[in-house]
């Protein structure tokens, strides 16, 4: 069982390799335009391409998983606003307060996982910083968040499906 999933997440990896257009760009969807950088999508390559380096047994593709993960981490900061958001895409006015969340999962799976390689630690802990805080000013005085000021995408109705549905479980059982 272990050696096919490892094979899995070694060709995973690999798959990502083939789908980087520019440096640190994985599209993970077809269509999108080339030079359209999909934060989420080049975030989970990242964790995908890391993951792949650290079952690797051939040191080349552990570097080279390694290396595609840095960039795609370090294109993923290039991106980030000066508001701290981390937009969908590095279009202008792609803005998203649930791809900014996303983003700050997946960097915190990867410090938690002790994946994340140590020279971006610094800046990655400083994006995370800078998101948070992005975060918290989406929350209005009435504890909403401001999705028609921040948010572009459907996301919005996934994220409050999910949250709808976990308020309920949670409600359910406490009676």
């Amino acid at each position: 069982m272990r050696d096919d999933y490892t094979r899995f997440l070694l060709q995973a990896a690999r798959w990502q390799i083939t789908v980087e257009t520019d440096p640190g760009n994985f599209l993970h969807s077809e269509g999108y335009p080339p030079d359209k950088l999909i934060l989420n999508g080049s975030a989970h390559a990242a964790e995908t391409l890391l993951i792949g380096a650290a079952v690797a047994d051939v040191p080349q593709e552990r570097d080279e998983f390694r290396a595609g993960a840095v960039r795609a981490i370090e294109a993923i900061i290039g991106c980030q606003r000066g508001s701290g958001m981390l937009p969908y895409s590095s279009y202008a006015d792609d803005n998203s307060i649930s791809y900014t969340a996303t983003v700050c999962w997946v960097f915190q799976n990867l410090i938690d996982a002790d994946l994340l390689p140590a020279e971006l630690r610094e800046a990655v802990d400083a994006s995370l910083e800078r998101a948070t805080q992005f975060l918290l000013s989406c929350v209005r005085e009435d504890g909403a968040i401001d999705w028609d000021t921040w948010e572009n995408h459907g996301q919005k109705y996934h994220t409050w499906r999910v949250s709808a549905a976990s308020t309920t479980s949670l409600w359910a059982r406490s009676e």
